[in-house]
């Protein structure tokens, strides 16, 4: 699943980077006349390998990400719970909450994973840029030799901005699909939702969340290329590089890539949160509930 994730992340990378700032790389062919096309002229440029450029970094990368994501939107939705059980509210989370949850995952997430993010980046694009690197190692010290250690989190406002968002989204889209869409959707035998309904809950709760938070997800990976390795800056500052893309091409220049990043997206629908149904809380079984239990039973509920 890493490697079908990272080629076609590289493919739309390049998609909607080109020009790349600050690229040495003048002429020659472009990735940006679909996804046929970016294939085949990756593969003629670079080989079957050149589909796969940063993969170690990604893989490296995706552990942390969905560890941290998913277990800690099921901390802070326990946590709120929590407070409201002991108000004496009621036990069923808002809407406002639900995304506040995610939004606290997300944020942590990012901070604590962003680094592996501009490496993956950097190794992607870096034939493209007209530098070299031997492996995750040395893009981290090179980064850090010519940009210093605020180098790692270049794009790091953006990126908050694309990213706390998205993970708040997708997992109050995918609670409030699973929601919605449960009586209807195909059943294990222990009464649990199939792969294939969580496949759908999951698919078009990122397919939402991703529409919403792409223009800042395309800011974010221009500002990370910004002056890689000491060329040139294209852009000064986040602000800057909103404005220099709307205004040389328009409201779609915030999208380019967005149907590469669907493909790229969709085959991790299966790793949505709560991979499976857990058990009812007391509250809902008309079990006696004491604060000393609820913890326990809270883990992906609501």
């Amino acid at each position: 699943m890493c490697l079908y994730y990272v080629h076609l992340a590289y493919i739309s990378t390049e998609g909607y980077l080109l020009p790349l700032p600050g690229s040495q790389r003048t002429g020659g062919p472009q990735y940006n006349q679909g996804i046929y096309h970016a294939l085949s002229t990756i593969v003629k440029e670079h080989g079957i390998r050149g589909l796969y450029k940063g993969n170690g970094a990604n893989c490296v990368r995706v552990i942390p990400v969905y560890a941290l994501k998913f277990s800690l939107n099921d901390k802070f939705k326990e946590m709120m719970l929590v407070w409201r059980i002991e108000g004496g509210d009621d036990p069923q989370l808002s809407f406002l909450e639900k995304m506040a949850a995610g939004s606290m995952a997300g944020t942590v997430q990012i901070l604590a994973t962003y680094p592996l993010d501009i490496i993956r980046t950097r190794l992607q694009l870096a034939e493209i840029a007209g530098s070299s690197y031997k492996g995750i190692a040395d893009c981290a010290m090179t980064t850090i030799r010519h940009e210093g250690l605020l180098g790692l989190y270049k794009g790091l406002f953006p990126s908050m901005l694309a990213g706390v968002p998205y993970v708040g989204l997708q997992m109050t889209f995918y609670d409030m699909l699973k929601t919605a869409w449960g009586p209807y959707l195909p059943r294990r035998e222990d009464g649990s939702i199939g792969v294939v309904g969580m496949l759908a809950c999951g698919s078009v709760a990122g397919l939402t969340a991703q529409t919403l938070s792409f223009p800042s997800d395309t800011v974010r990976h221009r500002m990370q290329a910004n002056g890689i390795n000491g060329t040139t800056k294209v852009y000064v500052n986040t602000m800057d590089c909103f404005q220099k893309i709307y205004t040389k091409e328009g409201v779609g220049g915030f999208f380019k890539g967005w149907g590469l990043n669907v493909l790229r997206a969709l085959p991790g629908a299966e790793r949505s949160p709560q991979g499976t149904t857990p058990p009812a809380p007391p509250w809902r079984l008309g079990m006696p509930m004491s604060n000393e239990g609820v913890c326990s039973t809270l883990t992906g509920i609501c």
